[in-house]
């Protein structure tokens, strides 16, 4: 199974960016402080229900918003699996998960 695509919605320093992985190989490149750390803290997060760096959820928030967003979507070879990871303001932490089999696994059952 491999993280096809994350979406991050205010998380950190992301106000709303999508990012598309390849299945064999991708690196994370760039200056201090664009966000390298965070990116790999959202799939931490998406994967434990918790960031590796700040132990409050809260903080993750970007600043100057209530909530933030983190959607993965997972892919193995018959299976698709979405989940994403909320967290607002005044309310717990939810984790949602969606399983769509994608048509070649529906044409391997028919």
């Amino acid at each position: 199974m491999h993280l096809k695509q994350l979406t991050l919605t205010q998380y950190k320093n992301f106000s709303s960016k999508t990012f598309d992985f390849d299945p064999n190989i991708n690196c994370f490149v760039g200056d201090n402080g664009v966000g390298k750390s965070n990116i790999l803290d959202a799939i931490y997060h998406l994967s434990f229900c918790k960031s590796y760096f700040n132990p409050i959820s809260l903080q993750n928030i970007q600043i100057g918003n209530d909530f933030f967003v983190i959607k993965g979507l997972y892919e193995k070879t018959y299976v698709k699996k979405k989940l994403s990871v909320h967290s607002k303001k005044d309310r717990k932490r939810l984790l949602k998960e969606m399983v769509k089999p994608t048509r070649k696994y529906l044409n391997i059952l028919v």
